[in-house]
């Protein structure tokens, strides 16, 4: 086991072991709280964020079945950011994990999205950063989505938004009906493994809860 990670140390430049990037002054759930109308995950919250500050974008996006597990209370390293997004490969085989891309796509296009992925249901529920939805659950798929915003504002149809996403948001977009992006998505040159990592350093103290950016009224008592 010692030489396996020694090997990926030295095949990516780093020491994702031993040395110390942050602490999580509690644990980062991976799961929204049971029975809550918030139904952002604290991890997912996390996640996305450093998506966002990495791409410089004015949202990010990711799928909830794109988030491996949680942060556990305590010192993190390089691994404990990897175990976060571990499911992304790089088919290139360049970076760690899921390159990422900035996207633009059309406020009109974003709902039709976030509807799209409320009626899948499950992993393919998307998580945000920037921004903000409102849905209620008792709803038939396709009318579900209530509001969305982006920086606070109600999402403009017309408008063009820059979304930086990972490499399987942008292949489930491409499968989602009636979503068109304007023009293909330009690569970042870095991992979604990456942003998180560095993220996570720059933070230094981690402590992260849902905080409403997704709110389903079906829940509501």
């Amino acid at each position: 086991m010692n030489q396996l990670k020694a090997g990926i140390d030295l095949r990516y430049g780093q020491d994702l072991w031993h040395e110390p990037i942050a602490r999580a002054l509690l644990d980062v759930a991976k799961e929204p709280p049971a029975r809550s109308a918030l139904r952002d995950s604290p991890i997912a919250d996390l996640v996305t964020d450093a998506l966002r500050a990495s791409g410089r974008t004015d949202i990010a996006l990711t799928a909830s079945g794109f988030i491996t597990e949680g942060l556990t209370r305590g010192p993190l390293v390089g691994d404990d950011a990897f175990r976060v997004v571990a499911d992304g490969i790089d088919p290139d085989g360049v970076v760690l994990g899921f390159p990422l891309y900035e996207l633009r796509i059309t406020g009109r296009n974003l709902l039709t999205a976030l509807e799209s992925s409320l009626a899948a249901g499950a992993d393919l529920s998307l998580q945000v950063s920037g921004m903000s939805y409102v849905y209620d659950s008792r709803k038939p798929a396709g009318s579900r989505l209530r509001a969305a915003f982006v920086g606070g504002r109600p999402v403009n149809p017309t408008r063009i938004y820059r979304a930086t996403v990972n490499l399987g948001v942008v292949q489930g977009l491409a499968a989602f009906p009636g979503v068109k992006l304007e023009g293909p998505p330009s690569p970042l040159g870095t991992s979604e493994y990456a942003a998180v990592r560095d993220y996570l350093a720059r933070l230094r103290l981690v402590l992260y809860f849902p905080n409403g950016r997704i709110v389903d009224l079906g829940m509501l008592r």
